[in-house]
């Protein structure tokens, strides 16, 4: 996520060029990644409360995926901006699930940090 979060930043100004538009309009592409996956994390503690831990790591990869692949066919500057929403929300749900998954596995015997 670390690397989504700042990949486009090496392309804004081809971007900018590509989509016929400001640099300023291009930021918007990073800022709305971030705000979306923002907004998702603090979702996710209720999400897997209801729907479940694995129900809800799929959905994360899910629209993870289909936002890439549409970022990836955006035609315009608006589509991209919309796409890496859904990527950021998708993202927000992954992160928190992996974390916890991940330490459930371990158990509480290995918890990883010495003791």
């Amino acid at each position: 996520m670390l690397l989504d979060t700042t990949i486009v930043n090496v392309a804004t100004a081809r971007l900018a060029t590509d989509l016929h538009t400001g640099v300023s309009v291009v930021q918007w592409v990073s800022t709305a990644f971030l705000l979306a996956l923002g907004v998702s994390i603090p979702l996710t503690a209720w999400a897997v409360g209801r729907f479940g831990g694995r129900a809800v790591w799929l959905a994360g990869v899910a629209l993870f995926t289909v936002g890439s692949a549409l970022a990836g066919a955006s035609w315009n500057i608006g589509g991209l901006i919309a796409f890496r929403v859904v990527q950021g929300l998708g993202g927000g749900l992954m992160l928190p699930v992996q974390q916890t998954l991940l330490v459930r596995a371990a158990g509480p015997a290995r918890p990883g940090w010495g003791g």
